[in-house]
């Protein structure tokens, strides 16, 4: 599994990264959105995706 970019699938950056670790610190996983996503994703506008290339 990775994160990457919700707009394009690339490389999250560092910014956001830091925003939704914070948010991940702060114990907002437990929050999620009605596509199944975490709240600190959300904000981030980040998706975990499973890594077929493993």
């Amino acid at each position: 599994m990775r994160v990457v970019d919700f707009t394009n699938y690339g490389v999250v950056p560092a910014r956001k990264v830091l925003i939704r670790t914070l948010l991940i610190c702060l114990v907002l996983p437990a929050v999620f959105t009605r596509e199944g996503r975490g709240l600190h994703d959300w904000v981030a506008n980040s998706v975990v995706v499973k890594n077929t290339k493993a």
